[in-house]
């Protein structure tokens, strides 16, 4: 069975959801909607990201997915032309297309996600050179994020504000901003995906325009702690325990039934 579906995500930093949509979201359903084999379309605006999920109708082969999916890059990219200057251009995964014809989960009450993830590496790595393999995927995985949780007291003392917070964020091109911005007890959640990975490089940023006689930096008013997400993109179970699922899709022309022997043999090592 193959899933014909794809996701298109634009990051649009310091935006709100409504310039989001309107700048963003309604722009490429409008260039979407003119795809002959599109079946629907949904999406998802928030502040600084647009989250568009596309299914192609089933009347469609898998081997007419790749014409379909090269389409649907060409009506992205012409509708991207058209963005405001600060949008990112947009990333559009269609890897859900792949046929996973080995699937399985790993998992143990007394190793950690981190420690499944490592164990899930290796055999990625080991898997993926078996002949007639194609692709290897590991779903899962628990994903990092720092939690910065801003002083609204702090803040004033320094003329800050959250939005300034985020938008100097946005400016260092550091990070994406996702979700809402809180403060004193909720917090400011992205994920690191830029130049500032560590606790420091953030705490260290400072957030006074350049030339300004005080020397603040994001520290003074801020607490940032590094952690998971609290909200992830998929959790499997097994036994009643957290795991880790595995996915393996064939190259074209192989004969399966050979392939999964061979990964079973592979498998009898660990």
């Amino acid at each position: 069975f193959t899933i014909k579906s794809a996701v298109i995500v634009t990051h649009y930093p310091g935006a709100s959801a409504q310039q989001v949509e309107e700048e963003v979201t309604l722009p490429l359903e409008n260039a979407l909607q003119r795809l002959p084999s599109l079946d629907n379309v949904t999406s998802i605006s928030g502040n600084g990201l647009s989250q568009i999920t596309v299914n192609i109708h089933t009347r469609y082969l898998a081997d007419q997915l790749p014409q379909i999916w090269d389409e649907l890059r060409r009506r992205v990219g012409d509708a991207a032309r058209q963005f405001p200057p600060d949008v990112q251009a947009p990333l559009v995964n269609d890897d859900f297309g792949d046929v996973y014809g080995y699937f399985f989960v790993i998992h143990g009450k007394d190793f950690t996600n981190s420690e499944l993830r490592n164990y899930a590496d290796q055999l990625r790595r080991d898997l993926v050179l078996v002949p007639g393999v194609a692709k290897v995927a590991v779903a899962g995985v628990e994903q990092e994020e720092i939690r910065i949780a801003l002083s609204a007291s702090k803040m004033t003392a320094y003329g800050m504000t959250p939005q300034r917070v985020a938008d100097l964020l946005s400016r260092n091109n550091s990070v994406a901003i996702a979700g809402t911005l809180r403060v004193d007890s909720e917090s400011i959640r992205f994920h690191p995906t830029g130049e500032l990975q560590t606790l420091d490089d953030l705490a260290n940023l400072p957030i006074l325009p350049a030339g300004n006689p005080q020397n603040v930096h994001l520290r003074d008013i801020a607490t940032l702690t590094r952690g998971v997400t609290d909200n992830p993109a998929n959790i499997y179970f097994a036994d009643g325990e957290a795991a880790l699922a595995i996915g393996i899709s064939f190259a074209p022309g192989v004969n399966v039934i050979d392939v999964g022997d061979a990964l079973s043999a592979r498998m009898a090592h660990y």
